[in-house]
């Protein structure tokens, strides 16, 4: 797994979550005084549809 992206809301970093197939993980950590989510997954083609 790689790290895919870092979020600093949670809600939106689920929201991420929910659209990758596959192995994912969530993680947080904490930056300084700050929370901020990690998003790890396997990288692949992405399609965007508008």
């Amino acid at each position: 797994m790689v790290l895919l992206n870092t979020y600093e809301d949670r809600d939106e970093a689920e929201k991420a979550e929910i659209l990758i197939s596959g192995d994912k993980r969530l993680a947080s950590e904490r930056d300084g005084t700050e929370l901020i989510y990690n998003l790890f997954g396997q990288a692949s083609r992405v399609t965007y549809i508008s």
